[in-house]
């Protein structure tokens, strides 16, 4: 069955309406992780041990979770990524 021009205008408007959904999804995000002062890049410290981030995660409630890679003993970071999840500082930077 063919769709009526009606109902082409409102699939084409759906269609439009999700998109402004998605762009506007992306900017709360970005201006969630504005926000909480943490960033990819940055040291924290969790159980006292030292990560460097490599994934942040904010939530609508605040909480803002993270995964780092942990420090080697030889000095240099990991490549493997541990969810730190809320249970971490931020270290000062000197």
């Amino acid at each position: 069955m063919k769709r009526s021009k009606e109902e082409d205008a409102i699939v084409s408007r759906i269609a439009n309406l999700e998109t402004e959904l998605k762009r506007q999804n992306k900017l709360l995000e970005a201006e969630r992780l504005r926000n909480a002062g943490i960033a990819v890049g940055d040291i924290v410290v969790s159980k006292g041990e030292r990560f460097r981030v490599c994934e942040v995660k904010t939530f609508s409630y605040g909480s803002v979770w993270v995964k780092g890679n942990a420090k080697k003993k030889d000095g240099s970071w990991g490549s493997a990524k541990r969810a730190l999840y809320n249970d971490w500082t931020k270290e000062q930077q000197s």
